[in-house]
C-alpha cells in the first residue's frame, strides 16, 4: 500500500503535522496523500493484518530538514487516537522502517511489540524546517 508517494514536500516552519488521508493532497500523489493537521479517526486507514512494516524512504533532503513519523491507533468507540509507535528525528537520506506486530522485540523509536488495530493512521511532524522528497509505504502480514 503506497501511502505517500515520492514528492517534495516544502514542510515549512517546524510544528506543523501532517497525516495521511485517503484523498491524495496533489495530483503527483497516488491513491493517499499527506494533509495538514492532527490525525483524526475520520482519515483512519484500515489494516489488513496484524503486523505492519512502515517503510519511510527519504530520497534528498536539505542539510536542516527533520522529521518524526508516527504511528497512530484509533479507538473504536470514542474515535480517539493514541500512538503505537513514533520514529526517532529523521534528517539523512536513509531508508528507514518501522515494526509493528505481537511477539517482536521491542526496540525504541523503531519497533513495537503490539498488534495492529483495524482502523490506524500515520501522522509526519515537521522537526525542523527544510524541503524533502520522501515517500511512505505500508507492508502487512495477517
Amino acid at each position: 500500500m503506497l501511502l505517500a508517494k515520492n514528492a517534495a514536500y516544502a514542510l515549512a516552519a517546524p510544528g506543523p503535522q501532517y497525516h495521511v488521508a485517503r484523498a491524495p493532497a496533489s495530483a503527483n500523489e497516488g491513491q493517499w496523500g499527506l494533509i495538514a493537521g492532527l490525525p483524526v479517526a475520520s482519515d483512519a486507514l484500515t489494516a489488513p493484518g496484524k503486523f505492519l512494516h512502515l517503510i519511510i524512504d527519504i530520497t534528498a533532503i536539505t542539510a536542516t530538514g527533520t522529521i518524526v513519523v508516527t504511528i497512530y491507533g484509533v479507538d473504536p468507540i470514542s474515535g480517539k487516537i493514541y500512538v503505537i509507535l513514533a520514529s526517532a528525528v529523521l534528517g539523512a537520506v536513509s531508508t528507514t522502517i518501522l515494526k509493528v506486530g505481537p511477539g517482536l522485540t521491542a526496540a525504541a523509536n523503531l519497533v513495537a511489540n503490539d498488534i495492529v488495530p483495524i482502523s490506524w493512521g500515520v501522522g509526519v511532524l515537521v522537526a525542523t524546517a527544510g524541503p524533502m522528497t520522501f515517500s511512505l509505504g505500508a507492508l502487512f502480514m495477517p
